[in-house]
């Protein structure tokens, strides 16, 4: 568990959550990275089950990825664990 400067440690207890309509609990998460340059990627976390809304992309204006550029450029390094890096 992460620790504080001042020695309180940082948990997090689930059930504490408000789980709702508008807050839905994610059973499958979906996740795709964009490199926008050598030193910079972008992470779009989401969930499968449920679609949410996003902005328009002709509303925002928002770098398009780089598809010649790769993550381990980054220095990432996905492991068996999808969420383990």
């Amino acid at each position: 568990m992460p620790v504080l400067k001042d020695g309180t440690k940082l948990t997090l207890d689930t059930a504490n959550i408000p789980k709702g309509e508008n807050n839905k609990l994610s059973t499958k998460v979906n996740f795709k990275f964009d490199m926008l340059t050598w030193k910079v990627a972008r992470l779009n976390l989401g969930d499968a089950d449920h679609p949410r809304y996003s902005i328009p992309e002709e509303a925002v204006n928002l770098p398009k990825g780089d598809d010649s550029m790769r993550l381990d450029m980054l220095g990432l390094e996905l492991k068996g664990d999808n969420f383990g890096f």
